[in-house]
């Protein structure tokens, strides 16, 4: 159901043109703003330039699965590449807020299996213990606004280490002074609660941001130290988080947390002054990773444009690929 079979002499050039723009722009003129759906009566009416030679046709097929092909290696390699850096993100941070800086330090067994040994004069603490934590405000999804009103933080927003909306964001405009409790702050940590992705998905929340409101099952983490709650964002995105999530939530088929497990959260801190240098170094070494990680982002992104307007430009006949020579 909800599939479409089209079956075809011309299928080597068809496979191209429905992942070109020209389809798009077309398939685009009959979406709905409620439920997307294209028809079969709407897609055959669909116009398409096409050689009338079959040679021509398979010239430009042939041409496309190997350039097309060049490109997706090298996107797979540098998505690879991509995952090699987050894993050596997590585990730089991971070492830090564990062990700290001093690789000849004392250590003494924290008492908890999976955490390990910690050093000697770090404290072991909760989460509950550091901040305080909320869960959202049960808004009616109803009401919800696509066009203006404060931004509301839902699970769908919150993503690995970041916020992101587009066509996920939604508004609410109707004021209410119970509302003031899930109003966002700066150095706000947000978590969802629920999903395949739960104790991965988290974010801190920026001046940029705001203003945002809460949403039910999306606990927000508030220090009143902003160095604080820069440690519990670092620790949250730490292996050790993940594995105790991961024996923490229940419901293997919608995998969700509580407030409990989160507030529960066992996190080693050193004093003031080494927490202070701690965080420093980890936010030098972090911000060389990530400018690396955004360039080889958005050197995927061009090479996806890349793809795309090259296959649109040989569907439609406007690079003429009949006497090229692949290799």
């Amino acid at each position: 159901a909800f599939m479409m079979i089209f079956r075809s002499k011309y299928f080597s050039f068809l496979n191209h043109f429905f992942n070109s723009p020209i389809f798009t722009s077309q398939s685009g003129l009959f979406l709905t703003a409620t439920i997307n759906q294209l028809t079969s009566s709407t897609l055959n009416n669909f116009y398409i330039a096409i050689p009338d030679s079959i040679s021509e046709q398979t010239t430009i097929a042939n041409y496309l699965d190997h350039k097309t092909t060049q490109i997706d290696t090298l996107i797979a390699k540098k998505e690879q590449f991509i995952s090699l850096l987050q894993e050596e993100r997590t585990a730089v941070i991971n070492q830090a807020v564990t062990k700290g800086l001093d690789p000849k330090v004392k250590m003494k067994d924290s008492g908890i299996e999976w955490l390990g040994e910690i050093p000697e004069h770090w404290k072991l603490m909760r989460v509950g213990s550091l901040s305080q934590c909320i869960t959202g405000f049960a808004f009616k999804s109803d009401n919800f606004s696509f066009e203006n009103g404060i931004k509301i933080v839902r699970g769908d927003n919150v993503t690995e280490n970041s916020l992101r909306w587009g066509d996920k964001t939604r508004y609410w405009n109707e004021y209410s002074e119970v509302l003031d409790r899930f109003q966002l702050q700066k150095n706000d940590i947000v978590i969802g609660m629920d999903g395949s992705k739960v104790g991965k998905n988290y974010a801190y929340v920026e001046e940029k941001d705001l203003p945002l409101l809460l949403v039910q099952r999306v606990a927000r983490i508030r220090s009143n130290s902003e160095l604080i709650a820069k440690w519990i964002h670092f620790n949250i995105g730490t292996y050790n988080f993940k594995y105790y999530i991961n024996l923490s939530k229940t419901d293997p088929a919608i995998p969700h947390i509580t407030l409990k497990n989160i507030t529960s959260y066992p996190i080693c801190i050193p004093d003031i002054n080494e927490l202070n240098l701690i965080i420093e170094k980890l936010n030098s070494k972090l911000e060389k990773l990530d400018e690396t990680l955004k360039k080889s982002k958005q050197e995927i992104e061009l090479l996806k444009e890349y793809k795309t307007a090259l296959i649109s430009e040989v569907v439609t006949g406007k690079i003429d690929v009949r006497n090229e020579v692949l290799n």
